[in-house]
């Protein structure tokens, strides 16, 4: 083989790993920020949550109402809410967790469609938790 196919070959295997090493990087910024951002959602809500209830009493859904208290509820889904964040922020089978996220959001929306004013915000959420679950479908065995 000629010297200049070898040093062609070399400097393509440089550039594909450099790439690739780029690429990884960028993925890795990619899910954090998505990761973060949802973490920061549930956070939020939850912490608000038991500060304010009154405000978030109200998306429950009437037929849990009725079957449940609404205090409890709404703790216990704070409390799930944290346990998302904190899941999320982990970057521990990142796969499932964004999965868990988005169909939270999903349930929220479908739950309160007559509230449609307020949660169509929720529907850029989901889409970040559908985003990150295919950016990190491929990992599902492990973390990330």
């Amino acid at each position: 083989m000629p010297i200049s196919k070898k040093i062609s070959r070399s400097k393509n295997f440089s550039l594909r790993k450099n790439y690739d090493k780029n690429f990884e990087r960028k993925k890795e910024a990619v899910s954090f920020f998505l990761r973060a951002g949802l973490a920061v959602v549930f956070f939020y809500a939850a912490f608000s949550s038991f500060l304010f209830p009154e405000n978030w009493i109200g998306f429950i859904p009437l037929f849990l109402k009725k079957m449940f208290s609404q205090e409890i509820l709404l703790l216990l889904f704070s409390l799930y809410e944290i346990f998302l964040g904190l899941w999320l922020l982990s970057n521990k089978k990142t796969f499932y967790a964004a999965f868990f996220s988005a169909i939270t959001m999903f349930l929220i929306i479908i739950s309160n469609i007559i509230l449609f004013d307020i949660v169509f915000r929720d529907i850029a959420i989901m889409f970040m938790a559908i985003a990150l679950a295919f950016l990190s479908k491929d990992e599902r065995g492990g973390s990330g």
